[in-house]
């Protein structure tokens, strides 16, 4: 990476002194939360997510995975280990299958082994797209990583799937197929690759990806049961009233999407459905159309990881773990193509959204996350713009 890889005043003197800076920051202020808790006897440490994948994980081996979709039953489950959280779940069987072995170990040892383990992938597919020390600081130093270790979720699981499926996806057909059966985890971050797929003829990954699909939900729902699978389809409708429920502003602050922004401004459900899915009709049509001709990899990867954050309505905030990989591919697309007017701008903007965006949406009941990943398909649709002029 050369001294104007990044232009302007982003150099490689920079890029390597200030992410090394924010990482000491944040491993001081972490030592001195973790210090102060201790101290105070407090139990912050469980109030994650992970204290709810851990309790159903442990009902899993019990062979009692439907009790996990009774609310009350789970929440009194939960709060013996963490006290202070509320608990809901609405994965379907083929995430109770996937996290079953983490009830085999004790709480902490398990957070630790699933957090450094999918992080650990979520960095080597970083480290595949910008094989460069600095991205690695970089990376170090992103919101998103914290975000998501913080809530103890599954985004650097997701992101780890959804890059190797995209790099995967005409080398190994076999791999990315079975990677996106496993994203199916979370459906709504999966619905844009049969897209992509067609569009691209794809054919061989589009087969195995359906294959693998329906042998895992066949797969955990023998093991786990039919009635998981029935609780977690009747679950879904909870969740949207849940999520759409007026009293649910506290759920639209940590939802970086247009639904949420158009919610928290007070605009009718209707109204707001509406807005989202306009943007969402926007960014399908542009995976196509970059996906059908774009001679761009990095490009075509970038754009199909935007557009699947603007796609659902229900995204969360530890899901723009996403964020690194879009921004590691444009970063690599301009290091090779030189930077348009902004384009960096956007960037740097994307990798602090992570860390500000619940702060401003708290405070002032502004979603900026929707528009700043809208910007960057813009970008990316402009790139894509220019270079099929070039090609004319």
């Amino acid at each position: 990476m050369n001294t104007h890889a990044l232009g302007y005043w982003l150099n490689k003197k920079r890029l390597t002194i200030y992410p090394k800076i924010i990482v000491a920051v944040l491993l001081a202020v972490l030592m001195g939360i973790y210090v102060f808790l201790k101290l105070s006897g407090d139990n912050f440490y469980y109030a994650n997510d992970f204290s709810i994948f851990w309790t159903v994980s442990r009902l899993s081996l019990e062979g009692n995975t439907a009790k996990a979709y009774d609310y009350l039953y789970l929440l009194d489950k939960v709060r013996e280990i963490a006290p202070v959280i509320n608990s809901r779940w609405f994965y379907f069987p083929t995430y109770d299958l996937l996290i079953m072995p983490l009830g085999l170990l004790p709480y902490g040892m398990s957070y630790l082994v699933f957090m450094t383990t999918t992080m650990a992938a979520y960095f080597a597919v970083v480290w595949r797209i910008l094989p460069y020390k600095e991205a690695l600081w970089w990376l170090a130093a992103f919101g998103g990583v914290w975000i998501n270790l913080r809530f103890g979720q599954n985004g650097f699981l997701t992101a780890a799937l959804v890059g190797v499926a995209l790099f995967n996806i005409h080398k190994r057909p076999y791999l990315a197929g079975i990677c996106i059966g496993l994203l199916t985890i979370k459906p709504h971050l999966a619905i844009l690759f049969p897209v992509a797929l067609i569009a691209s003829k794809a054919w061989r990954t589009l087969l195995i990806a359906s294959l693998s699909c329906l042998l895992l939900m066949f797969i955990s729902t023998e093991i786990i049961g039919v009635e998981s699978l029935i609780a977690a389809i009747n679950s879904i409708a909870q969740a949207r009233e849940l999520i759409e429920n007026s009293e649910s502003v506290g759920f639209w602050q940590i939802m970086p999407t247009f639904f949420a922004g158009s919610m928290l401004l007070g605009l009718p459900i209707s109204v707001s459905y509406a807005i989202h899915y306009i943007i969402a009709t926007l960014a399908i049509i542009s995976t196509w159309v970059v996906w059908r001709s774009s001679p761009s990899d990095s490009l075509r990867c970038a754009t199909f990881i935007v557009a699947t954050l603007l796609i659902s309505p229900y995204l969360h905030i530890y899901d723009l773990t996403w964020l690194a990989l879009a921004i590691a591919w444009m970063i690599k697309t301009g290091m090779q193509e030189g930077w348009g007017k902004g384009e960096r701008e956007v960037l740097i903007a994307a990798w602090l959204l992570p860390f500000l965006d619940v702060s401003i949406s708290r405070s002032t009941d502004l979603q900026i996350a929707p528009i700043v990943v809208l910007a960057m398909l813009f970008i990316l649709l402009k790139r894509y713009r220019n270079t099929a002029l070039q090609l004319i």
